[in-house]
């Protein structure tokens, strides 16, 4: 029997060794580690700008809007898989489910890259490490990275050039209908490296090709879709990410190194790229850096344009996989794993958290259970959302006349609260750009406005106070009527004030009540310089169209990296955050206090002069605008 125990206790070893070897081991473990690092999905349904939108994109699917044309917005007609609600009923199973199968497969692929440089126990940690910090919006870009880095290493197993051709292209379609900048990134990281692959490359295009399309056009077409849709949502799509630099940048960062940071990590990828890849194939090594150059740019744009703590989440995030899916030899591997716990521990502070919020494994798997559960048992997704419909409805507490007179027809909601529209069942019928503040270009301004005023419009509009208990403050410090200008003219054309209380608006339709524009003057402005602002009749309003605001020239190219100067507009001495692309729809200055909406909504601020400021800089432009004044008369 002494004899019998080294020999089964060798056996045992070796049982362990063949099982920890195997690759198989890396799912069950791989799946271990996603639960234990899942984000709280939204779900419930609460009040508020994110949380409005959030429901909003899950009530446009479950009403089956048509994208471009009825709805407009950074998420598509999978939009709810990222951010889901019960506000959609079951976008809130889909959403859950699509969320554990993804975080599932960025964990398992970190752990299967991770292994061959690391082995599998000091893998595993460090792959948690990374999962811990990767928010929802963040894991298919690192999965896509993670990909193409493996598929283009030569020491590769044969199928990963396929998994990645025809699994790429599906993910980078599903993507593009989930969130655009999103898909847009996951399908140019892909591509390049596709392009990349060693031996014939016509082949792997095509699957790629194949698979995006294919997988695109069924899903587009399940989500209610119709091809007559399809170029209105990509016209829609290229306004919402061509616009997002110049009207969204802001700063507001939990710590002041985080440029320090930035300088030290996008430095150190590429780097740590170009030294593991040496004595590759030249084309497979270009690949490499050229796909982690543009994860760089996408990071530093996702991380700096809008600049707070929930967006560097997403940008340590990004350049916390690339060191996992490299191949390291010798002692080179204590560095990389490393640098993989020092990126770790920088995404509490950069993301203003602690760092038992983000390393919580036992809590987070509680979570993720518990989310799993709600989403797809029927059940507790009625139950919460009963107690999530009269939370709200204590929070909104419409009086029983303003809901009257919402329950005439359908709802627009202006400028952000969704969320009440769910609670109190009204018939909801957006406009495109369904929060105005994101109608942040010219024409997706127009569009809601066309929206607006088109017969088939909403009957009445749902408006409530701001930030600062205001009906005039928005995001960022903007001026609300002037997030849509154009829209904000039609509303006053076209609606009247049936309603009005301390907290919110009731807006009808009518007949438009406004006369043929004219033009009052032309000048050119001058940043910083006080404009006057020419008086029209007592039975008049004015507007303002300001011209060539927008970057040009190297602002073009400090935009398409970074983001845009800041503008601001100073209505006497009330400074407020100017979005240049729309500025050019018509800034409403002076209407008639008898033709304006009732205080505290009234839209026209009626000063005497205006100033128009911006920082200098790199790309900063133009000292000079032009400015054209026009006038159009209003029935009281």
């Amino acid at each position: 029997m002494a004899a019998e125990g080294p020999a089964g206790r060798g056996a045992a070893v070796a049982g362990l060794r063949s099982v920890a070897g195997s690759s198989w081991i890396v799912l069950p473990i791989g799946v271990l580690i996603a639960i234990a690092t899942w984000e709280l999905l939204p779900l419930g349904v609460a009040t508020g700008l994110d949380p409005s939108a959030v429901n909003g994109v899950n009530l446009a699917a479950r009403l089956g809007l048509d994208q471009g044309t009825e709805f407009a917005w950074t998420y598509g007609p999978l939009g709810y898989l990222l951010e889901p609600s019960v506000a959609g009923d079951w976008t809130a199973a889909l959403g859950v489910a699509y969320t554990a199968l993804i975080r599932a497969a960025l964990a398992v692929s970190l752990l299967w890259a991770a292994r061959r440089s690391f082995g599998l126990a000091a893998g595993a940690v460090l792959t948690y490490a990374v999962c811990a910090i990767t928010g929802a919006e963040a894991v298919p870009l690192s999965l896509a990275v993670v990909w193409a880095l493996v598929a283009l290493d030569p020491e590769r197993p044969p199928w990963v050039p396929r998994l990645l051709a025809i699994g790429g292209g599906a993910l980078a379609a599903v993507e593009l209908l989930v969130k655009l900048n999103v898909g847009v990134e996951v399908l140019v990281v892909l591509a390049i490296a596709i392009a990349a692959l060693p031996g014939p490359r016509l082949r792997a295009l095509a699957e790629f090709a194949g698979s995006f399309v294919a997988t695109a056009a069924l899903l587009w077409l399940l989500t209610g879709q119709g091809l007559s849709n399809i170029d209105d949502f990509a016209s829609a799509a290229l306004q919402v990410l061509a616009g997002y630099s110049a009207a969204m940048g802001t700063e507001a960062g939990a710590v002041g190194w985080d440029w320090i940071a930035a300088a030290v990590l996008v430095p150190a990828a590429l780097g740590a790229t170009a030294w593991t890849t040496r004595g590759w194939e030249r084309r497979a090594r270009a690949g490499s850096l050229v796909v982690v150059a543009a994860l760089c740019l996408f990071a530093v744009k996702q991380g700096f344009v809008r600049h707070d703590v929930g967006h560097m989440h997403a940008f340590v995030a990004a350049l916390a996989a690339p060191p996992l899916a490299l191949r390291w030899q010798g002692a080179e591997r204590f560095a990389a794993a490393a640098a993989v716990v020092a990126i770790g521990l920088l995404g509490a502070p950069l993301t203003g958290r602690a760092e038992r919020d983000l390393y919580r494994p036992v809590a987070a798997a509680r979570d993720g259970f518990d989310q799993l559960r709600t989403g797809l048992d029927p059940g507790r997704r009625t139950e919460l959302a009963v107690a999530q419909g009269a939370a709200a409805r204590a929070e909104y507490a419409l009086d029983p006349r303003t809901l009257a007179l919402l329950r005439r027809g359908s709802v627009a909601v202006d400028p952000w609260e969704t969320t009440a529209v769910w609670a109190y069942d009204l018939d909801w019928r957006p406009l495109p750009v369904f929060q105005s503040y994101q109608a942040y270009t010219a024409d997706l301004d127009q569009l809601n406005a066309d929206a607006l005023a088109a017969a088939d419009g909403p009957r009445l509009i749902l408006r409530h106070l701001g930030p600062g208990g205001t009906a005039t403050e928005s995001i960022d410090g903007r001026y609300q009527p002037y997030d849509a200008p154009a829209t904000t003219r039609t509303m006053l054309c076209d609606f009247r004030a049936v309603r009005t209380t301390e907290r919110y608006q009731v807006l009808e339709r009518a007949p438009d009540r406004c006369g043929p524009e004219a033009e009052v003057a032309t000048l050119t402005g001058t940043y910083g310089e006080p404009i006057e602002v020419p008086r029209v009749g007592p039975d008049e309003a004015l507007f303002a169209r300001l011209r060539d605001l927008g970057p040009s020239g190297l602002g073009l190219l400090r935009t398409a990296v970074y983001k845009d100067v800041r503008r601001l507009i100073a209505l006497d001495d009330r400074v407020h955050r100017l979005v240049p692309a729309t500025a050019e729809n018509g800034l409403l200055i002076s209407a008639p206090a008898a033709a304006d909406f009732p205080a505290p909504f009234a839209l026209a601020p009626d000063p005497a002069t205006i100033t128009v400021a911006k920082q200098g800089g790199f790309g900063s432009g133009s000292d000079s605008f032009e400015v054209e004044f026009f006038k159009m008369g209003i029935e009281r």
